[in-house]
């Protein structure tokens, strides 16, 4: 099978990396290899020898890119199919998604070794990535309580808070919304968690 064949391929990026084919075949992905996939899904196409140096920044650069050669030989003989296409630049195929679209997390259970350059976008990735989320449920948990529906206010509020446990305002608004709520106990509880 080649690169824009009718197989539906996912990448699931935000925990644990692994592929999930339409036919029902599951890959784990090493690190390398979810290391090069992630990067793809986000900021493809990518230049081969800019992939090499941020994932074999040790090596020079034509081992570095023998190393990326290996690895994408090794992803297609497990696959059977192309994931990846291009020469010197690399992007992923057609049919190929991800569920990075809205994800909060990115890549968190997968261990990396790779250059700062990398980490650093990965760390970047992640921040940016809870900013908008927490954007997202307060903006949720505002137009829930101006409704009147506490319930679901609270629900948005409490995600904030696993989010964003460090900042005052997600504990403000959940004890505000119990408050409303008329259950002073939870209020009060919610209260002694901030302290």
């Amino acid at each position: 099978m080649n690169c824009g064949d009718t197989t539906v391929v996912k990448l699931c990026l935000r925990q644990s990396p692994h592929i999930e084919v339409s036919d029902g075949k599951t890959l784990e992905l090493a690190a390398q290899d979810a290391a090069i996939v992630t990067w793809l899904a986000l900021e493809s196409p990518t230049k081969r020898a800019l992939l090499a140096s941020l994932l074999w920044p040790q090596s020079q650069q034509s081992s570095a890119l023998s190393a990326l050669r290996q690895r994408l030989f090794q992803l297609r003989k497990q696959l059977g199919f192309y994931l990846l296409r291009g020469r010197t630049t690399l992007s992923l195929c057609d049919g190929v998604e991800h569920d990075l679209a809205d994800a909060v997390t990115v890549l968190v259970t997968a261990q990396h070794d790779h250059s700062d350059t990398f980490r650093t976008w990965l760390t970047r990735q992640r921040g940016q990535r809870v900013v908008v989320a927490c954007a997202r449920l307060a903006a949720s948990a505002e137009a829930a309580e101006s409704d009147g529906r506490f319930d679901d206010a609270i629900c948005d509020a409490g995600q904030l808070l696993a989010l964003d446990f460090l900042s005052e305002a997600p504990h403000r608004r959940v004890i505000r919304l119990h408050y409303l709520r008329n259950d002073r106990s939870a209020a009060l509880q919610a209260r002694t968690l901030r302290c």
